[in-house]
C-alpha cells in the first residue's frame, strides 16, 4: 500500500511539474487540475502543508481548492469533470 502512496506522489509531482501548476495561473483549466489533484492527495491522508509545498501556494489555498472542489463535484461542474478527464487521459498516455 506504501508504494501505491508513493507512487501516486511521484505521479503527482510528475503532473504539477509538466502541466506547470505550481506556478501563478487563473485559467480554469489549471485551476481544475490543481484542485483535483490537492483534493486525491488530501483523500490519501496528506496534510495542507505538504500539500501546499508541492504546489508552491499558501496552506490557505490549498484549503480553499479542496472545499471548492466538493463544491463543483457536488453540482456536477461541468468544465471541471471534462478537465478531470483529460488530464486522466494524458496521464494514462503518458505513463503507457
Amino acid at each position: 500500500m506504501e508504494r501505491i502512496i508513493n507512487n501516486l506522489v511521484d505521479d503527482i509531482a510528475y503532473l504539477i511539474t509538466k502541466d506547470k501548476l505550481d506556478i501563478p495561473n487563473r485559467k480554469r483549466e489549471v485551476i481544475n487540475k490543481r484542485m483535483y489533484l490537492c483534493n486525491a492527495l488530501y483523500s490519501y491522508g496528506y496534510g495542507y502543508t505538504f500539500i501546499s509545498k508541492m504546489f508552491n501556494k499558501n496552506h490557505a489555498s490549498i484549503i480553499h481548492a479542496i472545499k471548492q472542489y466538493k463544491v463543483l463535484t457536488n453540482v456536477n461542474d461541468v468544465e471541471l469533470i471534462k478537465d478531470i478527464k483529460r488530464l486522466l487521459r494524458n496521464r494514462e498516455k503518458s505513463s503507457s
